[in-house]
């Protein structure tokens, strides 16, 4: 059987149905969890059941040798005490009755296989509400701008590539201006044999001209002499 050990608070001034709502809370909860949740829990019975939670775990401790983190609220009970009756006046002589119940607290702490410390949550302050806010707007606005960066980037992409054409286009229009010389030289070629063979028959026309002539002078030169 496991190891106990318990405390108890007596006539406690509080009504023994508040007490049992918050501990059933800490029931079977380990000793570090039970206090953490006692703190956060605004009842005022939360009070007393953590000063029992720390009175039993301290018997545990110095009493029985037993370590703080294999303790486990192991059963927690309150019973109900003394009434206490009082009266409070009334209008024409009545009374009506006042009732103060009382409670007995315990809480009974055993050995439990020890586990890892966990980290309980850390109340968070304004200053690292705020400072956290502003580690969060830093980090938006480098995102956007990097993203923004990023969309002009894309939108100045597509212009850079229309004015700088492409290898295949730039071989393209190379392969036709060597054609278009070609074509220049081919028909500049020809131009020239034209023109030498106008040059050509040039001297015979002006030979058969020549010949034309001289062939009507000697018809001409009787007939004057006639």
């Amino acid at each position: 059987m496991a190891k106990q050990t318990r405390a108890r608070a007596s006539y406690v001034l509080m009504s023994p149905r508040k007490v049992r709502l918050v501990l059933d809370l800490v029931r079977g909860k380990y000793v570090d969890e039970a206090v953490a949740i006692l703190r956060g829990t605004p009842n005022r019975a939360a009070r007393v059941v953590e000063k029992l939670v720390h009175s039993a775990t301290a018997n545990a401790e110095n009493n029985m040798g037993l370590h703080r983190d294999g303790l486990k609220v192991g059963g927690c009970f309150a019973d109900g005490g003394p009434t206490l009756k009082r009266i409070q006046p009334r209008a024409m002589g009545r009374a009506y009755r006042i009732i103060k119940r009382t409670s007995h607290v315990t809480v009974i702490v055993e050995e439990a296989e020890v586990r890892r410390a966990r980290r309980l949550a850390r109340t968070v302050t304004k200053a690292d509400a705020a400072s956290r806010r502003r580690s969060r707007a830093a980090q938006s606005g480098t995102v956007a701008t990097a993203g923004a960066a990023a969309a002009k980037a894309e939108q100045e992409a597509p212009q850079t590539e229309a004015m700088t054409p492409s290898s295949e286009e730039s071989v393209d229009t190379s392969a036709g201006a060597s054609t278009e010389v070609q074509e220049a030289e081919a028909t500049g070629s020809a131009s020239s044999e034209v023109e030498v063979a106008q040059t050509d028959d040039a001297p015979q026309e002006s030979a058969e001209g020549a010949s034309d002539s001289a062939e009507d002078s000697p018809d001409s030169e009787p007939e004057e002499s006639k």
